[in-house]
């Protein structure tokens, strides 16, 4: 008699004629749930690498457009932090480094052309849409995961948001929806080693998300009370499942009057809503906020050991707290301005923004489950961070995309198990799950014509056009002519919004100062400081050429006049959109005619139509006489 069978459940059966074991019932059923998981993983499978296929072919359609402002400042200052310079004293951004430090290895690695870029972006992108596959199939199921996941493919490259760019968003995105997808491992583990081990990884997950934006501190501050009430529900759990295990008497025979008492704790606890243990609770809030107490602590040791914490502590902390603009007001105000500062940004999605937020609304609000309390408290912190700055640039509501696609999930979700006992799915009714595809199918039958129309019918220059105005494009053009006109040890300056000047030009800016808003924005802290600071690095060097596509204050003007010679003042149809000054005592090599510096007449013609801002800044420079 030879014993054979599932692990669980053992069964006798005699060898045949030829000594072989005839298959029980027990054991084709495990051969087939073994063999129904293994397809199951690979259509899985499939499914991701065909929707990360998606997102690469999407997005390669702008792998070649020109960097934006923000991306070629990232690039300069990244490829000059490998050159031995010191951020934030030889060269200066009010952001985290971590930006500029993935910008820089990129370069030292991989090149510093723009599809290299993107292609890291695409990666990123291609990561997220793992994490957010991840986090809605352990909790609703691969149907609601795939759904999710497919809403994610289709907007990755949204144009109204910058979607199809390489800027910070990006990378935040992907950080924030990993620590989601382990605060909901943390929630579902019944091992409270391994939970803490994961609530770990999901702080240090956030914390390196803020390591690129110190916004995303709003998603930690959000997630605390769903780390409290998930800590507290843990701890009676997992008391109750102790003197269950004990009482039973299998793995330790208690006493009588023991087991008597530990069944009474047991339905005590069970009955009981009241909190837990604080040390438990205590321990939790410890442990998330250790990986980002790790990594900004990391952070600010590195920059104090060659003497730069004040320097850091200045620009991350003291200007972005004056950063948020003070005249937008707070409130309703900030609310009505996130639909109408930059209402192009909800075009190209508008399916996904109208459809999407109803996954707020539906769903069990009296003792929701752990994992939609959690997408809700993302998809309020990500809003609450596109609009805390007060900016509303349009990159910035690239954040909501996640959460977006997620609430996407929760609304197939509520339709597949709406009236259904203990809130479970319920997958055998074709017309549930046809009635499940009601709000995927309005998503993306009015999202693809939209992408067709702004996205894939224009070409990379009109969306970097469309984009950024044309500083993008003419930082590239003007890039290139400066390399022609000067030597490699020359350093030029632009005093305007191209700051991909430095980075196509392969030349050093005199001043640490890329951005012109900390010179311009009395606002903002330090202002006085370092204008002054400009000025004595102008004094202290020749600068080859100056650029100024953004009207000056008075001091420094009258020193480039007294120093320096206007050469073009390029006005494609009679009104300024910049001025072009060489140095007197250090000139360039050459110096081109002024009508040189825009490539065609066609060209100028829709410069001076994009550049109507610069044109007003610089009229009422003249107005006031300066």
């Amino acid at each position: 008699m030879i014993f054979v069978g599932s692990a669980d459940k053992f069964t006798a059966s005699r060898p045949n004629r030829d000594m072989t074991i005839a298959p029980t019932p027990e054991i084709e059923s495990f051969r087939t749930r073994r063999g129904t998981r293994l397809g199951s993983l690979l259509i899985e499978l499939a499914f991701l690498l065909a929707a990360g296929g998606f997102i690469v072919w999407s997005r390669s359609h702008t792998a070649g457009a020109p960097l934006d402002p923000d991306e070629a400042n990232y690039a300069y200052i990244g490829q000059r932090l490998f050159a031995g310079d010191r951020l934030y004293v030889d060269v200066w951004d009010h952001q985290p480094p971590l930006v500029f430090v993935l910008f820089g290895a990129v370069q030292r690695w991989f090149g510093s052309d723009e599809a290299v870029f993107r292609g890291v972006a695409t990666c990123f992108s291609g990561a997220s849409l793992v994490c957010l596959y991840m986090l809605m199939r352990q909790s609703y199921g691969r149907w609601v995961a795939a759904c999710a996941s497919l809403i994610w493919a289709l907007t990755t490259m949204d144009p109204g948001t910058e979607g199809d760019g390489a800027n910070r968003e990006i990378y935040m995105n992907t950080f924030s929806v990993l620590g989601v997808w382990l605060l909901t491992r943390f929630a579902r583990s019944p091992s409270p080693r391994t939970a803490l081990v994961w609530l770990l990884l999901a702080g240090a997950s956030i914390g390196v998300a803020s390591a690129f934006k110190t916004i995303v501190a709003v998603l930690w501050v959000f997630v605390l009370p769903w780390l409290a009430w998930v800590a507290l529900r843990r701890v009676c759990t997992s008391v109750a499942n102790q003197t269950t295990a004990v009482g039973a008497g299998k793995p330790l025979v208690a006493p009588a009057p023991l087991r008597s008492r530990l069944w009474q704790a047991r339905s005590r606890l069970q009955s009981e809503s009241r909190p837990g243990s604080v040390a438990a609770l205590f321990v939790a809030l410890l442990v998330f906020g250790l990986g980002p107490a790790l990594i900004w602590l990391g952070q600010l040791a590195w920059f104090a050991a060659d003497g730069r914490a004040t320097n850091f502590i200045d620009a991350v902390f003291r200007y972005n707290v004056g950063y948020s603009a003070r005249d937008v007001g707070e409130g309703s105000n900030r609310l009505v301005m996130f639909f109408t500062a930059q209402r192009w940004a909800l075009v190209p999605a508008a399916a996904l923004w109208c459809v999407a937020p109803l996954g707020l609304l539906v769903g069990r609000w009296r003792r929701p489950p752990a994992t939609d309390l959690l997408i809700r408290l993302y998809a309020l912190a990500a809003f609450v961070q596109v609009m805390l700055p007060g900016h509303f640039w349009r990159h910035y509501y690239y954040l909501l995309m996640p959460p977006l696609a997620l609430l996407a999930g929760l609304l197939v979700d509520r339709i597949l198990s709406w009236g259904s006992r203990g809130g479970t799915i319920c997958m055998k009714s074709p017309a549930r799950l046809a009635l499940s595809l009601i709000p995927v199918a309005l998503i993306i039958g009015l999202l693809i014509p939209s992408q067709v129309r702004w996205y894939y019918t224009r070409d990379a220059e009109e969306l970097s056009f469309l984009r950024f105005s044309v500083a993008n494009v003419w930082a590239k053009h003007l890039g290139g002519m400066l390399a022609a006109m000067t030597a490699p040890g020359d350093s030029v300056y632009q005093f305007g919004d191209a700051v991909g000047i430095y980075h196509y030009a392969g030349r050093r800016t005199p001043n640490r100062y890329t951005m012109i808003s900390p010179l311009v924005e009395e606002a903002y802290p330090g202002f006085a400081e370092r204008r002054a600071a400009l000025l004595d690095d102008f004094k202290r060097q020749d600068v080859s050429v100056v650029l100024l596509g953004y009207p000056p204050w008075p001091e420094f003007y009258e020193y480039l006049e007294r120093e320096y010679q206007l050469v073009a003042d390029l006005a494609p149809a009679g009104q300024t959109v910049m001025r072009i000054f060489v140095s007197k005592r250090r000139p360039p090599k050459f110096v081109p005619r002024p009508s040189e510096w825009i490539w065609t007449p066609a060209d100028g013609e829709k410069l001076q139509r994009v550049k109507l801002n610069e044109v007003a800044r610089w009229n009422i420079w003249r107005e006031e006489g300066s």
